[in-house]
């Protein structure tokens, strides 16, 4: 239960870390005007996808981190 909980987490700010962080990362490399791409849902599915790829290696850190 703890894992989901901590995964749920990291979920959650992936999504926001998403939102907010990559239309200025799209804007550096010169994509702003790359509509299927620069845009609210597209942007949250990456910030999930990178998280989600933290979190499967760091879930179990996490939940020892907690334990203590």
């Amino acid at each position: 239960m703890r894992k989901k909980i901590i995964k749920i987490i990291f979920f959650a700010l992936g999504i926001g870390a998403g939102y907010s962080f990559l239309p200025y990362f799209w804007l550096l490399i010169g994509w702003q005007t790359n509509v299927w791409i620069n845009n609210a849902l597209v942007n949250m599915l990456f910030g999930l996808l990178i998280m989600w790829l933290i979190s499967l290696i760091a879930t179990d850190p996490v939940e020892v981190l907690i334990k203590n």
